[in-house]
């Protein structure tokens, strides 16, 4: 692999996990937009935790894409440690969501 292949995966890993960084912050931001304006009604936050779980492991998909991407050019174990680390955590967070929000099939 050449180094300009190197910089291009490096940018192209920066730009996904940038993209997961903006979905946390405009999910939260929008899910505390529409908590203000809500009335505060517990049918309505129940809604608003629902889509603010879905959007975070959203978010954290593109996250672990990310460091994936990253793997490609990683060559100290630390790296691959925190990738398992991000995986771990977004099975885990889609796990106890896919639990606590139950969709009627």
């Amino acid at each position: 692999m050449m180094l300009h292949d190197v910089f291009q995966l490096s940018v192209i890993a920066t730009l996904v996990d940038f993209v997961g960084s903006l979905l946390i912050g405009l999910s939260a931001g929008r899910t505390f937009f529409r908590y203000l304006l809500s009335g505060h009604s517990a049918r309505v936050v129940s809604g608003l935790q629902y889509r603010l779980a879905a959007d975070l492991v959203t978010a954290l998909s593109f996250k672990s894409g990310a460091g994936i991407i990253r793997t490609l050019t990683v060559t100290d174990w630390s790296h691959f440690a925190l990738l398992l680390a991000i995986i771990s955590l977004r099975f885990f967070l889609g796990q106890i969501f896919s639990r606590l929000y139950k969709t009627n099939p």
